[in-house]
């Protein structure tokens, strides 16, 4: 997404959330879940412990996901249950002190979590795109490395050679969980507009885990609040170096390029983007505006005409395909 045109829509959905919290009537709603952790030798209480408040959490945000669905539904939204997720994730809050319960090797948690409806409102009027992509990536990262754990407590620790080999793996193991769980509490500040705190989380996830390319395009994406531009380059260098196929990050960059007046950088970007990802309608609309801003007014439409085929209600696209038209003489 272009940057001015990301952070306008951002103005607008904040003064049409205002004018809709105003009229609001706030209500809260509280779930309880359970999470429980077996845990190993090789790992300390307090990983276990964030383990299985982990397992808890995601089950009261399954639960909240399903109230923001109806909630969105009463106001006229149809949410996708991508969207509902995302933004039951960001807006649930801790209720209580979780409990925990201990036994032997096997740890107990109950949360309690509240969703007020005055939080969720303001999402609805969101551009969820980006979210939704990090979201996901982080879902993918953390059920992978949970699975790894599985896989680690199946091996033998029978004799003191196993148990040498098999620490330093748990060891780098809680450090990827870690990671993952501050780029989670990143994500939330950087939708609150806490720019400098989510660099400040982005840091310690990446010093946890420095092989983990979102780790450094959410980080880019709060230098571009701060307009650290060239820093923020950097950081979507970084973050395709370690994952060539992250179509986003080759998005991101291209719209910092843009905004830097680097058009033909923007261009080969949302060309990379395209190729990695051919279904995604704000690549095409990215592209589109590339192109206008070099004058290629034909192949701008072109991509326009490909964005509003993806997504029929993309007002930007049609707003830049008339001025394309415009200039060509041809409206």
């Amino acid at each position: 997404m272009d940057i001015k045109i990301l952070f306008r829509r951002g103005v607008s959905a904040l003064f049409i959330a205002a004018i809709l919290l105003i009229n609001a009537v706030t209500h809260a709603e509280v779930f309880t879940a359970e999470g429980t952790y077996v845990m190993s030798e090789f790992e300390t209480l307090y990983i276990a412990k964030e383990r299985a408040k982990a397992v808890a959490l995601r089950s009261a945000a399954e639960q909240a996901r399903r109230y923001v669905t109806s909630y969105a539904a009463g106001n006229n939204f149809n949410l996708d249950s991508d969207s509902a997720e995302l933004i039951a994730v960001n807006v649930i809050k801790s209720a209580a002190e979780p409990k925990f319960k201990v036994k032997n090797m096997t740890i107990r948690v109950t949360v309690k979590a509240q969703i007020d409806d005055s939080d969720i409102a303001p999402w609805l009027y969101r551009d969820l795109h980006e979210n939704i992509i990090q979201y996901k990536a982080l879902r993918r990262g953390e059920d992978k490395q949970a699975k790894s754990i599985d896989d680690l407590k199946r091996q033998p620790a029978d004799t003191p050679q196993d148990k040498e080999q098999l620490a330093p793996k748990f060891a780098e193991a809680d450090k990827i969980f870690l990671s993952h769980q501050k780029l989670h509490d990143a994500l939330k500040l950087y939708n609150k507009g806490d720019f400098d705190g989510t660099i400040r989380l982005c840091d310690e996830a990446i010093a946890l885990n420095p092989q983990y390319n979102f780790s450094y395009n959410n980080r880019a994406l709060a230098l571009i609040g701060l307009e650290q531009y060239e820093q923020a380059i950097k950081d979507f260098d970084t973050s395709i170096r370690l994952n060539p196929s992250c179509f986003n990050a080759y998005n991101n960059r291209g719209a910092v390029y843009r905004r830097l007046n680097q058009y033909e950088k923007a261009l080969d970007d949302h060309t990379n983007a395209i190729k990695i990802k051919p279904d995604f309608d704000d690549l095409y609309f990215n592209r589109g505006v590339d192109y206008y801003c070099l004058g290629e007014y034909e192949r701008a439409i072109a991509d326009f005409d490909k964005a509003l085929e993806l997504k029929p209600n993309c007002t930007q696209a049609e707003e830049y395909r008339e001025r394309c038209l415009r200039a060509l003489g041809k409206l």
